[in-house]
């Protein structure tokens, strides 16, 4: 295996021994001829120190040349790289990382004084998963080296480490007025990742009426959803009406008017003087009654035959009771107009006698 410099160690056998006698080896040296990764490289012996052997086999008896040679292979080194630079990321729900620099790397297992840098390109960085963490582990591939040595090394499997931070998710909430600043079930939250999703609880709104302006999302918290959404991948916005809106819209309340037995004694006119009374359809709880206005009141016809019907038009809401603090503008009217039964009862003539003549 390559170590930077060319020595070689061999193994000496020798011929022309006498008889069974044998011979060791006290020392040796050999080179490469040079330094580099290669197969088949010539190896050379530059010196042999014989030593006494078996048998009788003394060193001082015998006498060897050098200069003899060989063959043999110098294999790549295994080295690892640490000091890449991978770019921070905000979660996007895959593993995928980014280099952003290679100035600075060290070499572990680089021979002392050996020339290496790695290639700004082609590296392949991945993260161990795709959640959010902070200094995690980054395994990095297709690291090219270039440098005067570089030929003699092979980069093993390398890391690096980078964060991924939670990604802000977007937040808005819309729902019909119901008197309180609960926000359950009103809440859309994206995540823009695929088909993750999250849920929440906790949701409120900073106000519970309509005609405010500005509502916003005061209070939530993410849980985790389907399509492998988790909600420590994600964080919220700053809760402000700019990044998570709320809208309340008019919650529709249907008046009936209840009084009965309406009549008037006919005068020649549609007028109608009764006060209407209402009961209410659509009150949320907590409200006890609504007051109205109206602009007008009249017979659909001014006789006696045909006069069967009072139309109260002009309706408004005034006013709403109840413990909600709730206001005429949370409601809307599902109609302008509402009629009650009426009739108009015949006027009483009193006739007098006018004659005065009597035959």
């Amino acid at each position: 295996v390559y170590n930077g410099d060319a020595a070689a160690n061999i193994t000496l056998t020798y011929s022309g021994l006498v008889g069974s006698e044998t011979l060791s080896t006290a020392s040796s040296s050999a080179t490469f001829s040079d330094k580099n990764v290669a197969t088949g490289k010539t190896v050379t012996v530059n010196s042999i120190t014989l030593g006494d052997g078996t048998i009788g086999g003394l060193a001082s008896n015998y006498s060897v040349t050098t200069g003899q040679t060989t063959t043999a292979n110098i294999t790549v080194k295994s080295i690892t790289v640490e000091g890449i630079t991978i770019s921070n990321k905000a979660y996007d729900g895959n593993t995928s990382a980014v280099v952003s620099g290679v100035s600075g790397v060290t070499f572990v297992g680089k021979v002392a004084g050996d020339n290496l840098e790695v290639v700004n390109s082609g590296i392949t960085a991945a993260f161990n998963n795709k959640n959010v963490g902070d200094t995690k582990p980054i395994t990095l591939s297709g690291i090219t080296l270039s440098g005067d040595d570089a030929r003699n090394y092979v980069v093993a499997a390398s890391l690096a480490t980078a964060n991924i931070t939670p990604k802000e998710v977007t937040l808005s909430a819309s729902k019909v007025y119901d008197g309180s600043t609960s926000l359950a079930g009103d809440v859309t939250v994206a995540t823009g990742i695929g088909s993750e999703t999250l849920t929440y609880t906790g949701a409120t709104s900073n106000d519970a009426h309509v005609a405010t302006n500005a509502k916003y999302i005061s209070a939530i918290t993410l849980v985790d959803g389907s399509g492998g959404g988790v909600a420590t991948n994600y964080k919220l916005p700053e809760l402000n009406n700019g990044n998570a809106p709320v809208t309340i819209t008019v919650k529709t309340l249907t008046p009936t008017i209840s009084n009965t037995g309406v009549t008037k004694v006919y005068d020649g006119t549609t007028d109608s003087l009764f006060t209407p009374t209402y009961s209410f359809a659509g009150l949320v709880a907590g409200d006890s009654n609504a007051t109205l206005t109206h602009t007008g009141k009249v017979y659909n016809n001014a006789h006696v035959v045909g006069a069967n019907i009072i139309t109260v038009s002009g309706l408004s809401i005034s006013g709403i009771s109840g413990t909600n603090g709730s206001q005429s503008t949370d409601y809307i009217l599902d109609s302008s107009s509402k009629t009650v039964s009426a009739a108009i009862t015949t006027k009483t003539l009193t006739p007098t006698v006018t004659n005065t003549e009597v035959t």
